[in-house]
């Protein structure tokens, strides 16, 4: 049992012992530390639950662990092989790369048709990139999933162009329901996928992979390391992937990370748990960039965790007035 299992069990067995020394049952057994009364055990934190911490030696890190490049796409290789039809290959490769702009699975799931440029819009940026020679990404306009609060995603042009030669050519043949609006939608009910039916697929495609990889005398390590794959894993690897290009270009990390923050539609403590930039590469980054000298890997992140995400606001905001 890991500590995190163990304290949501714990949790519960400190509010009933709460519950019954509020009401008198019991008295001196528990409660927060104050000068007037002692108690057997001393919570951190009583309201709206009561915590106390495991001591462990055991250290469990809070940071998801982001599978090798090579276990993700063993297993997005045998996801590929679960359907023959050729149009729901192609739907689920869309939607593998879409998952790769950061999106949740539910916001990549409902995606609506209406975000997409028509034919004639897509042409005519194509045309633009080519008489400029630079390819400008296309914002996208993503419904929030967790605050419902729309965010400005930045999808690649040859993206939104595979998204739109779908919407036009392949998703008709799926049988959407006329009112359904969803890009991607299933070809049993005809309506927007279900979030967790693409959790399903690939928990069934790193079954395989694991059981392929197993037959090929691969080791226990690199199977471990394929168990970590799930659908979340593309947007912990887009902010990681982000957060690493903007450092590595110079940009400061405070507003790298709320360049971050804005398009990934993240709190400030949301993503300091979402960066897994290695140590040593993190602290490389910044060194070459001088913005750190030999301080310790972390310290750069402390300084961070200390700005409240008012004050971050408040910053990004002067920055896109001045846009």
């Amino acid at each position: 049992m890991t500590n995190a299992v163990w304290n949501a069990n714990l949790s519960v067995i400190l509010q009933f012992l709460l519950y019954c020394e509020r009401r008198g049952i019991v008295e001196g057994v528990i409660g927060l530390r104050n000068s007037v009364q002692s108690y057997n055990i001393l919570l951190l934190e009583a309201n709206p639950y009561p915590v106390h911490r495991l001591a462990s030696k055991i250290v469990e890190p809070d940071e998801v662990v982001i599978p090798d490049d090579a276990s993700f796409e063993a297993v997005l290789a045998a996801r590929e092989k679960l359907v023959d039809n050729p149009v729901l290959r192609r739907r689920d490769t869309l939607l593998t790369v879409v998952l790769d702009e950061g999106l949740r699975r539910s916001e990549a799931a409902r995606l609506p048709i209406d975000v997409v440029p028509s034919a004639q819009e897509v042409s005519a940026l194509r045309s633009a990139a080519k008489a400029s020679g630079i390819m400008r990404p296309v914002p996208i306009r993503v419904q929030g999933a967790k605050t419902g609060v729309g965010r400005v995603v930045d999808f690649s042009l040859s993206l939104v162009e595979r998204l739109r030669v779908y919407i036009d050519e392949d998703r008709p043949f799926l049988g959407p329901e006329k009112a359904e609006r969803s890009i991607f939608v299933s070809s049993r009910t005809g309506r927007a996928l279900n979030p967790q039916s693409i959790t399903n697929q690939y928990f069934r495609a790193r079954s395989n992979a694991i059981y392929t990889a197993r037959a090929d005398g691969v080791s226990e390590w690199e199977i471990r390391d394929m168990m970590r794959v799930h659908p979340h894993v593309h947007r912990h690897r887009c902010i990681t992937d982000s957060m690493t290009s903007k450092l590595e270009h110079g940009l400061d990390p405070l507003h790298a990370m709320l360049d971050v923050m804005n398009s990934s539609g993240i709190t400030l403590e949301t993503m300091l748990g979402y960066l897994h930039l290695g140590q040593s590469r993190r602290k490389s980054v910044l060194m070459k960039q001088g913005l750190v000298d030999q301080l310790k890997d972390d310290i750069v992140l402390e300084r961070l965790k200390a700005l409240d995400e008012s004050k971050l606001r408040m910053i990004s905001r002067k920055r896109r007035s001045r846009k």
